[in-house]
């Protein structure tokens, strides 16, 4: 994929999560290009930093030969041209991971995340989180990409 397509999805996804707030009654705007965070959002009265994550659909995530498992996967922790620097849980507040094709948003706290997230397409449910060291951790919350609302993450982040 070329640059300016990547930027493109980047741009849709930052988007899509402002307007994914501003409907559900939120304050919301674009930050400028060089913060930690994509997106500040005044939520009940408090200021919120959000890093939006986008992938373009499901993908295979069964080794060969098992039963395929659809699921959507992110790199939450890199950030910047080519990943060259790692976000912290000082970077942001939330994480919101967009699935383009089904134009849903999914909210996670920074702080529950590790370096990779797979939610399951919509029809299955589970989550699977990595962190470095760990192959498929189970997360202690079920579900698929469109059962994170924002006030679940909030909830949280407690």
């Amino acid at each position: 994929m070329s640059a300016d397509r990547a930027l493109q999805i980047g741009r849709a996804a930052e988007h899509l999560v402002v307007a994914d707030l501003l409907l559900a009654g939120h304050e919301a705007c674009l930050t400028e290009a060089g913060m930690p965070y994509d997106v500040i959002a005044d939520v009940h009265g408090r200021l919120l930093r959000i890093q939006v994550k986008a992938t373009g659909k499901p993908k295979n995530v069964n080794s060969q030969g098992r039963t395929p498992r659809l699921s959507y996967a992110w790199n939450i922790r890199t950030c910047g041209k080519g990943g060259r620097r790692k976000m912290s849980d000082a970077d942001c507040d939330l994480v919101a991971l967009v699935a383009l094709d089904i134009r849903a948003v999914a909210y996670l706290p920074i702080a529950k995340v590790g370096q990779t997230a797979y939610l399951d397409a919509p029809g299955s449910s589970g989550v699977r989180m990595t962190k470095a060291g760990e192959r498929f951790k189970k997360a202690t919350w079920p579900g698929n990409v469109t059962e994170y609302p924002l006030e679940a993450a909030l909830a949280l982040d407690k």
